[in-house]
């Protein structure tokens, strides 16, 4: 049984990847939709290993059945993701009614997630009745999901795109199961070779397929591509060009936006001779800097296939003159808040990332970061980047979360310049900005630059219009607080942003000013408190309670140290990918290890064991808190963390598997009680804890759960 728990672990995460990967880009890159759909995951296997029918019981026919039957399908559940919004009716480039969204999401996660829950069920109790213990058998599923991991990680480093990775998976199940008929039956051996060879075909055409099935919703596709940080489309029609990110347009040839960027925050400087570009490289603001004759513009970008997607085509579409070659323009594949540490200076430094709706782009918004840009900024030197604010009407929540990037901006510049136009441009410096446009229509005729819309009525409309009276006086009569790396204020707005587009209601709802951090980290920890006076009623009930503050605990901790090395160190997946892996290697040697000792255990001391658990898990909490900083410090110090935080809570999910005799029921029960502690704590870390009370609250609290607990054994 231990290879079978071993591959239920293989392909809960190779779902998890492919599914939320597919729903991400269906959803237009909201970052919400992964914790959705990672919550009904969650929910879906908890769901299958505790509530299987009797008439159920453990079958290895039925577990193999599963093993084969879920990645063998997970290529037609990404063909249905891809089409949804084309067999539902949807105009191309809106949603889908928002029931229509989460009907999408919950069938394509929950029969995987119900599937492996029960398969989970079912091997433990066989093993189980084999003379093992949950604690084993949940180390070896941890193991299998660690090892997916790494191996997922590495494919998209590599470029695999998601399509080939759920194919080859399929076909990987497929001719694994064929080859263990062979054994018994030689007439399967012929099947087998027959599916070995459909495989080497199938699996080098599934990137043709890919290209089809993207087409459906771009057409005049030209290319598409999968980066590790989503998916890339570059479209055309005639000589209009465009290229989408998860399906939202991130550049259009046609468009004006990044003309209004780049030249309103050059005009603010006398003489720009060194540039730095943060992001936006596919929107080409390079060659509306270049106009301005600088000495040389540095370009960085995150997303490497995100900067090949854009080259493709360019020269056609820049508008810089063929007689004036510009500055020399140096792209540079990185982290741009990496950048930002090293020892230069530049004039001017335009943010060119997507608006603050995810934790890849909040953290170019925060003022940590903007105290990053304040250091490299030449005496003079000006800071230029677009507040996420429509030309027309003001929602509540969308005016707060650009309330809350102002608010961090004035913490940090002196001087602080909003500009409202058809975009809204902020731009901020240590030294005194122009206050009419007098002096910025000088600078353009000098320069002798005639964009298309930044002209002399343009900026006389910047300055004169009644918004540039009005909206600063609003943005920062809001009361929001700056949004920062420990709380990204943006968050809860992201969400509450996206809710409105389909219940108006939620513009009113806004939880900053009624429960401030202080208060929602009382009132959580109110609730923890009334759960563990409850779970404390009976023996069974204590069990299960152990199982879900591992869980909780595990999730809420990872979440943060993964949030806070985000922040301060960068977001390339490659990293993310290998600290969940080492966060599931400690789960598994923790848990294994726990079921490894649970049979020589004397009277007592697995109570002791899991007191110096929970002292343990309390103990790393509040050192989160107090330092980190310095626990997310690097790619070595992060994974240690995760992994000392995964060996914790796995020993403790050992040690409360180890309380008493289990049967099938029984370990069902149990493993789904870890998972929900997983949803509840992912859900609440995310969209209630960390925007309003921030990192170090939140850490607090989860030391305040562990050591509460301490009362349960």
């Amino acid at each position: 049984m231990s290879l079978s728990l071993f591959l239920i672990g293989v392909l809960s995460l190779l779902c998890q990847v492919v599914l939320l990967r597919e729903l991400n880009v269906a959803f237009y890159g909201v970052e919400l939709v992964y914790l959705l759909a990672l919550t009904s995951w969650m929910l879906g296997t908890a769901a299958g290993a505790a509530f299987a029918p009797r008439r159920w019981p453990a079958h290895p026919r039925r577990l193999t059945a599963i093993l084969v039957a879920v990645p063998a399908l997970l290529p037609l559940a990404v063909i249905g993701i891809r089409g949804s919004r084309r067999w539902l009716g949807a105009l191309p480039g809106a949603y889908l009614p928002i029931d229509v969204q989460l009907g999408i999401l919950l069938a394509a996660t929950l029969p995987p997630a119900i599937a492996l829950g029960l398969a989970f069920r079912w091997a433990a109790a066989r093993a189980l009745s084999e003379g093992g213990n949950l604690g084993r058998a949940y180390g070896v599923e941890s193991a299998g999901f660690a090892t997916a991991g790494a191996l997922a990680t590495l494919a998209f480093h590599l470029g695999a795109q998601t399509f080939t990775v759920a194919t080859a998976g399929g076909a990987a199940a497929v001719i694994a199961f064929l080859f263990t008929r062979t054994a018994r039956h030689r007439a399967w051996l012929w099947l087998a070779v027959t599916a070995v060879a459909a495989a080497i075909w199938l699996i080098p055409a599934s990137g043709e397929a890919d290209h089809r099935l993207t087409a459906w919703n771009h057409p005049g596709l030209v290319a598409t591509a999968d980066s590790p940080y989503g998916r890339i489309t570059s479209v055309a029609s005639g000589s209009q060009r465009a290229i989408f990110e998860n399906d939202v347009l991130a550049f259009e040839s046609g468009g004006v936006e990044q003309e209004v960027l780049a030249h309103v925050t050059a005009l603010q400087h006398p003489l720009p001779k060194q540039v730095l570009v943060l992001g936006g490289a596919v929107r080409r603001l390079q060659d509306e800097l270049a106009l301005h004759h600088p000495s040389a513009i540095t370009v960085v970008e995150q997303d490497e296939v995100l900067v090949k997607m854009g080259n493709t085509g360019a020269r056609e579409h820049s508008r810089t003159p063929a007689g004036n070659p510009g500055a020399p323009v140096k792209v540079v594949i990185d982290d741009p808040r990496q950048v930002l540490r090293a020892p230069a200076q530049y004039d001017v430094i335009l943010v060119g990332a997507g608006p603050p709706d995810s934790g890849l782009s909040n953290r170019f918004y925060t003022r940590e970061f903007f105290e990053a840009c304040a250091s490299r900024l030449a005496p003079g030197g000006v800071l230029g980047l677009t507040l996420p604010l429509p030309d027309a009407f003001l929602a509540p929540h969308v005016l707060r979360r650009a309330a809350s990037i102002v608010a961090a901006l004035d913490e940090v510049f002196p001087h602080v310049e909003i500009l409202p136009g058809t975009t809204t441009v902020a731009v901020a410096s240590r030294q005194p900005l122009p206050q009419d446009e007098t002096m910025p229509i000088a600078r353009l005729q000098q320069r002798e630059i005639e964009p298309r819309l930044v002209r002399a009525p343009f900026l006389r409309y910047l300055y004169q219009g009644e918004r540039r009276q009005v909206l600063p006086h609003r943005l920062r009569a809001a009361g929001v607080p700056p949004n920062t790396d420990v709380r990204p204020i943006c968050y809860q707005y992201a969400l509450l942003i996206w809710l409105a587009r389909f219940v108006p209601a939620a513009h009113g709802f806004d939880l900053l000013p009624a429960a401030p951090g202080p208060a929602v980290t009382w009132w959580t920890a109110l609730a923890a408190a009334v759960f563990l006076l409850v779970a404390r009623l009976r023996p069974a009930w204590r069990t299960a309670g152990l199982a879900l503050v591992a869980g909780f605990a595990g999730m809420v901790l990872e979440t943060l140290v993964l949030l806070r090395y985000q922040a301060t160190r960068g977001a390339l997946f490659v990293d993310i990918g290998l600290l969940v892996t080492a966060f599931m290697a400690g789960l598994s040697v923790g848990s294994w290890g726990a079921g490894r000792a649970a049979a020589l255990h004397r009277p007592g001391l697995l109570r002791s064991v899991t007191w110096a658990l929970l002292a343990a898990v309390t103990a790393v909490a509040a050192l989160f808190a107090v330092r980190g900083d310095l626990m997310a410090a690097s790619l070595g110090h992060a994974a240690i963390t995760l992994t000392a935080v995964g060996l914790l809570v796995g020993a403790l999910f050992g040690c409360a598997a180890a309380r008493q005799p289990l049967g099938e029921r029984g370990a069902g029960r149990l493993y789904a009680a870890d998972v929900i502690g997983g949803a509840v704590g992912s859900l609440a870390a995310t969209v209630l804890l960390v925007p309003l009370a921030g990192l170090e609250a939140t850490a607090l609290l989860v030391a305040a759960v562990a050591l509460a607990t301490l009362t349960i054994p």
